[in-house]
């Protein structure tokens, strides 16, 4: 399985965005996000916002700031979670919920893993916190 040899380190929650208010719904819906990761370090970014794929990629890839830093997910309307294991895998996940895409990364890397932890999650506007 692909995801089984992108997984990677244990480490806390750092970061999830939640967008509320009409406006802010509006700007957003639509959008493309990305999460970013580097191995090495377990350094991340984060993207938000933009019109296409390759445009949140390199957002996240610079607010990351490591030269081995590889885009691991990209998604639109939805949210999007990071999780590393004890041995330096890692997995990602998408969902409608930030609820459910944290516990199907959690599942997935605990199962194949053993102790894990979340890293980031994000979400897109009009999609629950």
């Amino acid at each position: 399985m692909k995801s089984k040899r992108n997984l990677a380190i244990t480490i806390g929650l750092l970061t999830f965005l939640a967008i509320a208010g009409s406006t802010a719904l509006a700007q957003f819906r639509g959008s493309r996000f990305g999460i970013a990761y580097s191995q090495r370090d377990g350094r991340f970014g984060s993207s938000w916002g933009f019109s296409n794929q390759f445009e949140a990629e390199e957002r996240a890839l610079s607010a990351c700031n490591r030269t081995d830093c590889r885009p691991v997910l990209w998604f639109r309307n939805g949210c999007g979670a990071l999780a590393r294991a004890r041995n330096g895998a890692y997995v990602t996940a998408w969902s409608s919920s930030m609820y459910e895409a944290r516990r199907l990364v959690s599942n997935h890397c605990t199962r194949e893993w053993g102790s894990c932890k979340l890293i980031c999650s994000v979400c897109s506007a009009g999609n629950e916190p």
